[in-house]
């Protein structure tokens, strides 16, 4: 008992130690050289009411239309896979998959191509740059577009909501007459709590998804941020960004206990009681929603990249930034994962665990360009920390402070839902502390440990904002490649090079939850 106890705050310490050096010690660096550097006038120029108003007011349109259109798109496609046939089924869910997984930004280039003053459907516009009565170089134009994106983690909480209410609820309330108050006390509290979670994540990454708002030319407070951070200005960059800090935080705070209501979940699955042409209806208009948010703007890409010679003439020109994308990306990848279930492991207390959650969100709160800054000030010195600086470990760095939360969230959410009989078993045999670890906690979060993975390999391989002021001399991504490029218009080799990073992050989504479906069944007992 007491060597478990000495190794788990070994571990603990171990853990803080990690969270200080790669998570807090950037975002105070940055705070810090922002206080010693800002004078009154600083204060008076950064907070006119009459110009960052506006645009902050901005931003929040931009994410809250976004958030708005993908919640009707994502609950009408979530219910619409919850009444369709097996096949159309995996339809659906690989085509929106593949949406989530491809980078927002290569959509706002599709839109472009596609809607744009000399896109395919320019013809059908009732004026300039206008189709239906909306620019794509608009504020609605960048809400459509991060919509399309974002749609499916609606849809997959819409989903698994819906899916797991247990049905047999309702038809017991349907015969004692009781049916609203089966929706109000049972059904609603289940169902809303996850696409609430997910309605406040959408509309987080639309707030923070700069490349869009950039390449669509909507200024937006995020763009003033960019701008302060590029000329390296640290007093604006962290005044500038505390609004936004504020409103992300209470919005992240209630995703997370929105995420943690769970209700009353069952496995009972869909009662599929509705008439047939009703259910068809809804099946059909769900593929359609999915054919025009997330294969059409794929298909529009696949065919400007042609003919195949331009993939031919990117690996020749660019293969060098994309095979360094990728290696860097699973290096990163494994880092955060591995941190992730260190700190999942190590902080076992209800309390300690909702302390480095918030923390360990705070460097994506603040924004990419400002993290950047940070790691600016803690690392560009003489000596070893300027060795970090000019190599590819500032990225690495980097990426594990701004992504870190969700392998806290999502490792530390498999840990949590383990029932406890595994490990008291484990401790009445005898079983070391270490041992029981590997054996029971992280055998059984292995579904999630993989999930992780893939999802940090994906954000890591298209991430811009940091990767921007941070890269060494000499080391340019893929992700900050062609989105240079994707300046000058959506002409094949954008195309060529968008289709191919979108291919490699679609390949390492769908084999990641593979292999999450596998080890669940397996840590769930299923045949």
């Amino acid at each position: 008992m007491n060597e478990s106890r000495h190794l788990s705050r070994y571990l603990a310490i171990l853990t803080l130690s990690a969270v200080g050096l790669v998570l807090i010690l950037p975002v105070v660096a940055v705070y810090q050289r922002a206080i010693l550097t800002s004078t009154g006038a600083d204060f008076d120029a950064i907070f006119q009411f009459g110009r960052q108003a506006p645009l902050l007011a901005r931003s929040i349109a931009v994410a809250g239309g976004a958030a708005v259109l993908a919640l009707i798109l994502g609950v009408w496609v979530g219910i619409a896979v919850t009444r369709a046939h097996r096949i159309v089924k995996i339809a659906i869910g690989f085509a929106a998959g593949m949406s989530l997984l491809t980078p927002p930004y290569v959509f706002a280039i599709a839109w472009i191509d596609l809607w744009g003053p000399v896109g395919w459907l320019y013809h059908w516009a009732p004026e300039e740059t206008a189709l239906l009565g909306v620019a794509v170089y608009s504020l609605p134009g960048a809400a459509i577009a991060l919509a399309a994106a974002y749609y499916p983690i609606i849809a997959i909480a819409a989903y698994i909501a819906l899916r797991r209410v247990d049905q047999r609820w309702k038809e017991a309330a349907s015969i004692a007459g009781q049916y609203h108050s089966y929706v109000r006390e049972i059904a609603l509290p289940a169902i809303i709590s996850p696409i609430a979670a997910g309605f406040i994540v959408v509309f987080l990454l639309a707030l923070y998804d700069f490349p869009v708002h950039s390449l669509l030319q909507v200024n937006t407070y995020l763009i003033e941020i960019h701008a302060a951070s590029e000329y390296h200005n640290y007093s604006a960059a962290v005044l500038l960004s505390i609004p936004l800090v504020i409103i992300s935080g209470v919005f992240l705070i209630a995703a997370r206990t929105l995420i943690r209501n769970r209700g009353i979940y069952t496995d009972a699955g869909i009662m599929n009681d509705e008439p047939n042409s009703f259910r068809l209806g809804l099946v059909g208009s769900g593929c359609l929603v999915v054919t025009l948010a997330s294969i059409f703007p794929m298909v529009v890409v696949a065919s400007r990249a042609m003919p195949p010679a331009t993939f031919l003439r990117l690996f020749e020109t660019a293969g060098q930034e994309l095979g360094s994308s990728l290696i860097l990306a699973f290096i990163a990848a494994t880092l955060i994962t591995g941190l992730g279930t260190i700190s999942s492991l190590a902080f076992t207390n209800a309390r300690s665990r909702a302390a480095v959650d918030v923390v360990s969100a705070i460097p994506f709160l603040i924004s990419g360009p400002l993290l950047g800054l940070g790691m600016i000030a803690v690392y560009n010195r003489p000596g070893p920390a300027g060795m970090v600086y000019d190599s590819a470990a500032i990225l690495l760095l980097a990426w594990a402070a701004r992504f870190g939360f969700v392998a806290q969230w999502g490792i530390g959410a498999g840990v949590r839902g383990q029932a406890p009989s595994g490990r008291e078993a484990a401790r009445v045999a005898g079983v070391s502390w270490l041992r029981m670890q590997f054996a029971v906690v992280i055998a059984q979060a292995r579904p999630y440990i993989a999930m992780v993975w893939g999802a940090t390999f994906v954000l890591t391989f298209r991430e811009i904002d940091t990767a921007v002021l941070v890269a060494p001399p000499g080391l340019t991504l893929a992700s900050v490649r062609l989105f240079t490029l994707m300046h000058y218009g959506p002409d094949g080799y954008v195309m060529a090079m968008a289709l191919t990073m979108s291919a490699v992050m679609i390949t390492v989504g769908a084999s990641t939850y593979c292999l999450f479906a596998q080890w669940k069944r397996i840590t769930d007992a299923r045949p």
